[in-house]
């Protein structure tokens, strides 16, 4: 009896020990994963600009604000 319950301490130390490894091996991946995302996205995304691009075609006018802000805040587009 006190074999059986030696053997199933052994086993179980054993599981943990490779269940340990296991995490470990997982958390390493994932922070090389976490860095090769931030790599890939700092090479398609850019900072957002602080001021709107100018259009050749279509200059920028005080009413075109307005109406900007108007749209932007009316609650029957968006549900939110």
């Amino acid at each position: 009896m006190a074999e059986k319950v030696m053997q199933s301490g052994l086993l179980v130390a054993a599981l943990l020990f490779a269940a340990t490894a296991i995490g470990q091996q997982a958390a390493e991946a994932q922070a090389i994963d976490d860095e090769a995302l931030r790599r890939q996205a700092s090479s398609l995304f850019a900072p957002i600009p602080t001021e709107p691009p100018t259009l050749k075609d279509n200059p920028l006018t005080p009413e075109k604000i307005e109406l900007g802000q108007m749209l932007w805040f009316e609650p029957r587009l968006s549900a939110s």
